[in-house]
């Protein structure tokens, strides 16, 4: 939350708010959007998110997550860009469920999957790419639960075109399915602590060709505070290399193939088809 005022919520190991004054840096990064349902929006109570909200607006930076009530918090960002339309949703199934918004309360969009495949159905069109934001997952692992890859899989087969997960707070691998990534968990980027623990992280770039994805790139994010001082860059050298060579392992156990340069990650989403046809013709593997 950006927030100067709110009571912090007691039920929870740690709360987190950024003054207002410091988030002039969201100015800065020329963001055209940001996801808001996550487990931390709510830790200055209702008065955080209002504050928040109201930042973004009078920034014109465009939000989707949180709101008023269910309904608002399930709005979706609509971007337009050529004859293409770019709608993200954004939900969380992170404690606590205090968070979560009702008809009557305010709060985030819970991840209900009957609501988002409500939502998907409402949205989808010809020519729109409907992409997720999911806050999931489990605290410092780089690997998806079991429930997450089943749910994945159903949100893609209900239309969705791209799933970008986070909260596990160390970067996961990414899972190309019916030729629509998901990406688990990119870690953080920008976060305002220090742990023993803390990891490396990936942004992730993807190219469309009208609304048909040709190729996603995946950049090396230097994460380590104690090393880079709350200051991420672009990692480049044996930093790169190595948390690179990581997603790509990772990848490798969802049957996603990446190609590694010197400088990024590359998943080439027609060589993909081809390596998915080669392994059709292999014995079939053992289904989730």
């Amino acid at each position: 939350p950006i927030t100067a005022r709110g009571v912090p919520y007691t039920d929870k190991a740690y709360t987190f708010r950024l003054h207002p004054s410091s988030a002039r840096a969201l100015k800065d990064l020329k963001l055209d959007a940001v996801f808001l349902s996550n487990n931390h929006l709510m830790d200055y109570g209702h008065a955080g998110m209002e504050d928040t909200i109201v930042y973004l607006d009078n920034n014109n930076i465009r939000h989707a997550g949180g709101g008023k009530n269910i309904s608002d918090a399930r709005r979706p960002i609509l971007i337009k860009h050529d004859n293409i339309s770019i709608c993200i949703l954004s939900y969380c199934d992170r404690p606590p469920s205090d968070f979560y918004a009702s008809d009557e309360k305010p709060g985030i969009a819970p991840l209900d999957l009957d609501k988002i495949k409500d939502d998907i159905a409402i949205w989808k069109n010809p020519g729109t790419i409907v992409i997720l934001s999911l806050h999931w997952g489990i605290e410092h692992t780089h690997e998806p639960q079991y429930y997450q890859k089943k749910m994945a899989r159903e949100i893609i087969d209900a239309g969705a075109d791209a799933i970008i997960g986070h909260h596990p707070h160390w970067p996961q691998g990414i899972e190309i399915y019916c030729g629509k990534p998901v990406v688990y968990s990119l870690g953080n980027f920008v976060n305002g602590f220090t742990n023993a623990i803390e990891r490396d992280n990936i942004a992730v770039v993807m190219y469309y060709a009208n609304s048909a994805l040709e190729r996603i790139k995946i950049i090396p994010i230097a994460g380590k505070n104690s090393v880079i001082k709350y200051q991420p860059y672009i990692l480049t050298g044996p930093g790169a290399s190595a948390l690179l060579n990581l997603v790509r392992v990772l990848s490798g156990k969802l049957n996603t193939d990446i190609d590694i340069t010197p400088a990024y990650g590359l998943i080439d989403l027609g060589q993909q088809d081809a390596q998915i046809g080669k392994r059709d013709e292999q014995p079939s593997r053992k289904p989730l």
